[in-house]
Parts: C-alpha cells; sequence; structure tokens
C-alpha cells in the first residue's frame, strides 16, 4: 500500500477537524510501516488502539457539533460512525490475538474509511457548521476556518 498524503480535498474548512485528519493519515502511515517491516501482531494493535481511540474522539465531536447545529443528517452520520468504530475495534481485537492474515484487508478498510469520511461526509459538514455555529458554544471547541 503506498504511502497516503492529505490533500486539498480532504479539507472540511475547519482547522480542528483538518488537523486531526492529518494525524489520522500520519497514524495510519505508521501503521502500514509497521506491517511492512512485519513486527508483531501487538505493535499493529497498539498503534491501532491509538487510532481507534482518536478516530472515536474526532467522531464524537463531530456530532457535538452536528448536534449543537441542528445538522440535518446527523442520523446518517452517526450511523457511519457507530459502524467505522465497530469494524476498527474488531479489527484491533483480532490483532491483539494475533491474527496477521487480515493485516492487508486492515489497512485498505481503514484507508478507505477515512478516505470516505473525510471526503464524501465530513464535506457536506464543514459549510453547515459555519453558518449554522457560533464561537461561543458552550464546551465545544472554538471553530474557525482553517
Amino acid at each position: 500500500m503506498a504511502l497516503w498524503t492529505l490533500n486539498h480535498s480532504y479539507s472540511v474548512d475547519d482547522r480542528i477537524l483538518n488537523n486531526q485528519h492529518s494525524i489520522f493519515v500520519g497514524m495510519l502511515n505508521e501503521i502500514r510501516d509497521t506491517v511492512a517491516g512485519e513486527q508483531p501482531a501487538e505493535a499493529v494493535a497498539k498503534r491501532l488502539r491509538a487510532l481507534a481511540s482518536d478516530i472515536c474522539n474526532h467522531l464524537a465531536l463531530m456530532e457535538a457539533m452536528m448536534t449543537f447545529t441542528r445538522f440535518p443528517h446527523i442520523n446518517e452520520h452517526r450511523a457511519c460512525h457507530r459502524e467505522l468504530a465497530r469494524r476498527l475495534r474488531e479489527f484491533a481485537a483480532r490483532c491483539e490475538q494475533g491474527d496477521r492474515s487480515m493485516q492487508a484487508q486492515l489497512l485498505s478498510f481503514v484507508q478507505e474509511s477515512l478516505d470516505s469520511q473525510m471526503r464524501k461526509q465530513e464535506q457536506e459538514l464543514g459549510p453547515w457548521l459555519h453558518a449554522h455555529a457560533t464561537n461561543s458554544a458552550a464546551g465545544l471547541p472554538e471553530m474557525s476556518r482553517s
């Protein structure tokens, strides 16, 4: 699998979300390097658990932003978020059990899922947030354009 790079097509026009996307791309590339280096399954599982945790936190932040701004497609996004989190936990569990047979499938799934999430699903969210959010939202980070 080729090194994954972040480009403008992943921008959701929100500094916080874009910074998180950049971190995810770096983490995915670290997982790819760990798999390619044929390191123990536990090393892959450790990196995958960290990625899954960060992605779940990212999805929770997005859902809080969607709820606050009354985003009309929140239920569809939430269902996609739940499925992505479920699959990541499933892959992490398999890695923890020492299953190396699914590592290529894992990398492909994670990259395709993040690509779909960032390019398609979050593209409509960025403009909505800026049109409907205020920077004084209690408990939410400031949403400023990147």
